[in-house]
């Protein structure tokens, strides 16, 4: 009798655990994978990705994980994920460490970071990073076209 319970319990456990991994690979489904160079940029499932608004080259503006800005209706620059490599609080480091935004501009996937790539140069324009005001969620910078 005991071994017919373990049995039926080790059964049930077995499709709990598929069905959790059914779920939890829907929610994780990946839906782009792009290269940047070496580095492999995956993004995850995101709504997508809300217009926030609409900006003029020069401006300084914000924008949260996930969100898109429109530049002079000529560049789409969407937020899609940030590493962050800080050092954490009480903690010794051989260096701070940075924040990496991985975003895309148009159909492109580029790579700013506050500490070895502050400025990034897309085509025409020059995109740059404002250090003091970034964070984990969200990052500040301008557009300005390149001479």
């Amino acid at each position: 009798m005991k071994k017919k319970i373990i049995i039926i319990i080790c059964v049930l456990c077995i499709i709990f655990l598929f069905l959790l991994s059914l779920i939890v690979g829907f929610f994780n489904k990946k839906i782009d994978e792009k290269y940047n160079g070496k580095e492999k940029i995956i993004t995850k499932i995101n709504p997508k990705s809300i217009l926030l608004k609409k900006v003029s080259l020069g401006d300084e503006f914000s924008i949260p994980i996930y969100g898109r800005i429109n530049v002079d209706d000529k560049l789409d620059i969407e937020f899609l994920n940030v590493q962050d490599s800080r050092c954490r609080k009480n903690m010794e480091c051989v260096w701070s460490g940075e924040l990496e935004y991985n975003i895309r501009i148009n159909e492109d996937y580029e790579t700013i970071s506050t500490v070895i790539k502050p400025e990034l140069y897309y085509k025409n324009y020059v995109l740059k990073l404002y250090l003091d005001k970034c964070g984990k969620y969200k990052m500040r910078l301008s557009v300005e076209r390149k001479d």
